[in-house]
């Protein structure tokens, strides 16, 4: 059983495949990578986050009312 990946023709051992290569840099990476944590929450999301707060509440009511 081999542990290195096989060889594709055409690609010669020491290069980097297209996708790795590319047209890329590291400011273009950084501004791709960044930009999906920075960009406006959706809708979804910020109901998704009332519903998660809201659940969390009532449990946390729930444990901490002394009857």
């Amino acid at each position: 059983m081999s542990t290195t990946a096989p060889i594709v023709p055409g690609d010669t051992p020491g290069t980097r495949a297209k996708l790795v290569l590319g047209d890329a840099d590291f400011h273009k990476l950084s501004t791709d990578v960044s930009g999906i944590i920075e960009r406006k929450p959706t809708p979804k999301y910020l109901i998704g986050l009332i519903a998660a707060a809201s659940i969390l509440l009532v449990m946390l009511g729930s444990l901490t009312t002394w009857s």
